[in-house]
């Protein structure tokens, strides 16, 4: 049986880094351009925030700094722009949180499903397994001395995504990132696992322990092959890492992070409405760089529900990959 992942030290208090913080301008996956300014950035995980957003306290400013506060447990109708003492709180998005609570066996985890979700699921793998010569494809990267060829097959599906080729979010490829994830691994901080078709890495996952938490395991960056799609790699890769996750027996939160994506509806057990928050400083400067990120958020907006009433958000998605 695989061990359970670590979490490197902290002490699971509030606590928060001074950074860099980029306030990226977008329209819709197509990223313009990104104002960066110094930031305090808040690192508590969201199932460990325990007040509201109007009682939360910032800490002392160093010098006309930002705050950003993640993922913070927050009312779907917290208001978007509302000032806060001399500072002004801007609600950059407000979204739910999915997660699962792993507790108990996988067979009970599968019995919430309705029969034929638990048959369709199943499916998937058995399908998966018999193209791949009767072999699950799965393997997990969790060593320090397995990042790099993890990275590099992480690499090899990401640059072939539609997130990678329209806006550059995809799997990092510096060699600072690799040295982190040796790091991580060298902590027990980190669960890599690759999905194959054959020796061709077909989708992949990077799952990590946040500092501070060790209880929580983070669904954070995930991508396949789009030419494997009709297989549902996501999917099979999905359905066995959780089996994994659940036979180590140890309690853990699996956070699926940001994005309220129907996959994650569909797998949670939990859910919380939360929200990005800015704090800055209210000068003109500022008010000008937020109503500027505000008003181009809403022209998007708008601009994403006309595509999708055309049909034409998908047909974008596959003339990119034609492209490719």
């Amino acid at each position: 049986m695989l061990s359970a992942p670590q979490a490197a030290g902290g002490t699971g208090g509030h606590s928060w880094r001074y950074q860099d913080y980029t306030i990226r301008f977008r329209v819709g996956d197509l990223y313009l351009f990104g104002v960066k300014r110094k930031a305090q950035v808040r690192q508590t995980h969201f199932t460990r925030e325990t007040g509201t957003v109007d009682s939360l306290r910032l800490p002392e400013a160093r010098g006309g700094e930002i705050y950003y506060v993640p993922s913070f447990p927050a009312s779907p109708e917290l208001p978007e722009l509302s000032s806060v003492g001399r500072l002004l709180r801007y609600c950059l998005r407000r979204y739910v949180r999915h997660y699962i609570s792993i507790e108990g066996d996988f067979t009970g985890y599968l019995a919430r499903f309705s029969s034929k979700s638990r048959k369709t699921l199943k499916r998937k793998a058995v399908l998966w397994s018999e193209r791949n010569g009767g072999e699950s494809g799965v393997r997990l990267f969790d060593r320090p001395e397995q990042m790099e060829e993890y990275a590099r097959h992480c690499r090899q599906i990401s640059a072939r995504t539609y997130q990678e080729l329209v806006s550059g979010d995809g799997f990092p490829q510096d060699g600072q990132f690799v040295e982190e994830l040796r790091q991580m691994a060298a902590e027990r901080r980190i669960l890599g696992y690759v999905l194959f078709a054959g020796d061709r890495p077909a989708a992949y996952a990077y799952c990590f322990v946040p500092a501070g938490a060790p209880e929580v395991l983070q669904y954070d960056t995930v991508g396949y092959d789009p030419d494997d799609k009709q297989w549902s790699p996501g999917t099979v890769l999905l359905f066995h890492i959780l089996a994994d996750l659940y036979k180590r027996q140890t309690p853990m939160i699996f956070d699926f992070g940001i994005g309220d994506h129907a996959y994650k509806r569909f797998f949670a057990t939990h859910s919380l409405w939360t929200a990005d928050l800015l704090y800055l400083p209210a000068g003109w400067r500022n008010r000008l760089l937020v109503w500027g990120h505000y008003g181009l958020r809403k022209v998007t907006a708008v601009m994403r529900k006309a595509a999708d009433a055309l049909g034409l958000s998908e047909r974008v998605r596959r003339l990119v990959r034609v492209m490719r």
